[in-house]
């Protein structure tokens, strides 16, 4: 190693980590290339890990040690780039661990390409999804193209484990961690020191092992107040684009620095109460404004927008809401407090929600009431039917808090309605369909991209985003289900319907009777399953909507000519419905019930005499449906097992992939582990059996042996 300036520091701020440090130093002291220096900077600790520091530097000359009272893991930083004399710099923490090749091969690509900064791969243990993807994946040179690299590339931000820095780079433009943020450091770094840089190169190699929920960690105990995580996220964006102006990078990126902080804020953001996210509002308008971010660019994306709107507080106070979110409490009371926030804080927020609780459990009552009094708009009333009766938004969405919701499923579909009124008329529906398809329901996407409102073909933006019963002949029932909770309606035509979202035979009934309508196949809506303790609730509502059913096609087969004509698409509709109702009930016991009066059903109904496989929209449906008529509920559920267990081998087959690739990580640590034998431990072992075998060495000799 030079003695005055190694090719790579380590700066590694340590503080009560004993537990992992010996595993994390091992991995510093046998890096592939010597020429390196270790910095730990002791932080205070209070277990014995400065009496390892200390060890491992009376054994090493590469590792230097400083004691420091606490101050933060940004402090610690600063203090040891200040000590550090490396080419490159790396931060690296104590509770982690590196491969051993890491040093040789991150200064090997920096010199290669002369690159400022190196971003390399790495995995979390346990794995934690989003650290798993702002890992680098791609290997490749970004050359004078700073911004790009930043705000382009996944790895670039937010996380400081997986980057090499040009140390005079970092010195040169004064770049050092604020030690006034709490959360957020690492993020705000990356966004200081990718705009000093030239060259960015990108290595996917899996250098870093970065251990998720320790107990006591940084992480852990700052990310369990949201409140406090929020603001203290706020903190980060209002340094860096403070920063941004000062140092006159910010012309020409205020959408990119715009999208970028406003998705940082709002994933957190989604999860406050009205009054807390209320509170907030004049600080981002202030931030957004007066940095004047909102660009022509930014009002092109749409969804951006959509970001913007919510996180400003825009229809948080609005004379006549837009939406009428009517949300019924399900038998669980966790769903209820967890489902609650994602209806109440959608993108779209020009709501009010009527709230039912049909239950009579005093613990569901209790945690709708608690999610409730955090939102002024919220109020509780007898049912659906009064609820219709009091919306005063323009569309109501009939919602079960069994369900989830994403965050933008009203502003997407609103979008769509606005885009149709322009265009052609007011839709009385819009649906949307279910992320793992239980609901089943007629795929309409090709529809979606085939005539403009003069008829002609298109494909550009402003093809026709409603469809007309015309449009799609019979398929009224079966374009979508007899379910309410994925489709928004106009509130004067639910009322008009007496639409009963409890009802699917009154559901279908109002399909029937729509002019307009605007499909999507967006997955907006994940379903709840019909857990234990409310299985039985589901058997119920599940016999009762094919009941509602039967009894909806003796009205049809009495109707007009173009209703009778609809008997092919009510047999889709009463054969999906059977089918999602049983893939959410989890129950054994519950589902075959329920199984048995279905397949009862399909008999009655004469469905598998009538029509044939070719009448159906789901083949797999209508297999399905002869197995269990044919062969028996008991035999059909052990056929179902088998289609599970093919599932399931699947799912085997991609962790045996994964599994794979463990393989061969756990070979390269067997590999670290022979190769510490080889240096640590033999050398050790050499010292204390020194004696010994000089004992031996002098027998020899004297005895002539």
């Amino acid at each position: 190693m030079s003695a005055d300036a190694p090719s790579l520091s380590i700066v590694c701020p340590v503080y009560n980590t004993e537990q992992y440090l010996d595993e994390c130093l091992d991995s510093f002291a046998q890096q592939t290339l010597a020429d390196i220096e270790i910095v730990c900077v002791d932080d205070g600790s209070t277990d014995g890990s400065g009496s390892i520091l200390d060890q491992r530097a009376a054994a090493d000359p590469r590792f230097r040690v400083i004691h420091k009272a606490n101050g933060g893991v940004s402090r610690a930083r600063n203090v040891g780039l200040e000590a550090a004399r490396g080419e490159y710099v790396v931060f690296w923490d104590s509770d982690d661990y590196v491969e051993l090749v890491a040093c040789e091969k991150i200064v090997n690509i920096a010199r290669r390409d002369d690159a400022d900064i190196v971003v390399f791969g790495g995995y979390s243990f346990p794995s934690v999804p989003w650290i798993d993807r702002a890992m680098n994946t791609h290997d490749f040179l970004l050359e004078d193209a700073c911004y790009t690299a930043l705000f382009g590339e996944t790895g670039s931000y937010p996380l400081m484990c997986n980057k090499a820095y040009r140390r005079s780079m970092l010195m040169e433009h004064n770049l050092r961690f604020n030690e006034q943020l709490k959360l957020g450091e690492d993020h705000a770094f990356q966004f200081l020191a990718f705009p000093c840089a030239t060259n960015v190169s990108f290595c996917s190699d899996p250098f870093y092992h970065y251990r998720c929920g320790r107990e006591g960690s940084a992480i852990e105990t700052l990310y369990a107040d949201v409140l406090t995580k929020v603001k203290r996220h706020f903190a980060v964006v209002e340094y860096v684009l403070d920063e941004w102006e000062r140092r006159g990078w910010i012309g020409g990126h205020r959408a990119e620095l715009l999208l970028w902080g406003s998705e940082f804020l709002a994933d957190d953001v989604r999860k406050l109460s009205y009054a807390d996210r209320e509170a907030l509002v004049p600080r981002y308008r202030t931030l957004v404004d007066s940095h004047e971010l909102v660009t022509p660019d930014a009002q092109e994306n749409a969804y951006l927008m959509r970001v913007v709107r919510f996180l400003g507080g825009a229809d948080l106070q609005t004379e006549r809401p837009l939406v009428t979110i009517v949300a019924a409490a399900c038998s669980d009371a966790k769903r209820v407090t967890d489902n609650f926030p994602l209806l109440a804080n959608q993108s779209l927020q020009s709501l009010e929600l009527l709230c039912v609780d049909a239950t009579g459990d005093p613990e569901v009552h209790d945690a709708l009431a608690d999610a409730m009094a955090k939102d002024p708009r919220a109020r509780l009333v007898a049912d659906e039917a009064e609820a219709l009766e009091l919306a005063r938004g323009r569309y109501v969405l009939f919602a079960n808090l069994r369900d989830r919701y994403e965050w933008d499923s009203l502003g997407a579909m609103l979008e769509l309605f606005s885009h149709a009124r322009s265009m052609f008329a007011d839709p009385e529906l819009g649906t949307f369909r279910e992320r793992r398809d239980t609901l089943r329901g007629t795929d309409l996407n090709r529809y979606l991209h085939m005539h403009t409102s003069d008829g002609t073909e298109t494909y550009v933006d402003d093809v026709r985003t409603w469809l007309t019963p015309q449009d799609i002949h019979y398929q009224l029932l079966s374009f979508s289900s007899p379910y309410a909770g994925n489709k928004i309606w106009r509130t004067d035509y639910a009322r008009a319907c007496a639409l009963d979202p409890r009802n699917p035979a009154s559901v279908a009934k109002a399909l029937i009777g729509v002019s307009a309508f605007c499909p999507t196949t967006l997955r907006l809506i994940e379903c709840g399953d019909w857990s234990s303790a409310s299985g039985q609730e589901g058997v119920n509502n599940a016999k009762g909507l094919l009941g509602a059913l039967s009894e909806l096609r003796a009205e049809l087969q009495g109707s007009e000519p173009a209703h009778r004509d609809l008997s092919r698409d009510w047999a889709n509709a009463y054969l999906s419905a059977g089918m999602s109702f049983s893939d959410l009930l989890h129950d054994d016991a519950l589902q075959k019930s329920f199984l048995q009066f279905f397949a009862q059903g399909l008999r009655d109904e004469h469905i598998l005499d009538d029509f044939c496989s070719e009448d159906f929209s789901n083949s797999r449906d209508y297999d399905n449906a002869c197995a269990l008529v044919e062969e028996g509920v008991d035999a059909y559920a052990r056929g179902h097992a088998y289609d599970a267990i093919e599932q399931l081998q699947d799912e085997v087959n991609a962790l045996l992939d994964a599994i794979d690739y463990l393989g061969a990580d756990l070979k390269g640590r067997a590999e670290q582990i022979e190769h510490l034998n080889r240096s640590v431990s033999f050398r050790l072992g050499r010292a204390i059996t020194k004696g010994p075998r000089d004992a031996r060495d002098k027998l020899k000799a004297v005895f002539g042996l």
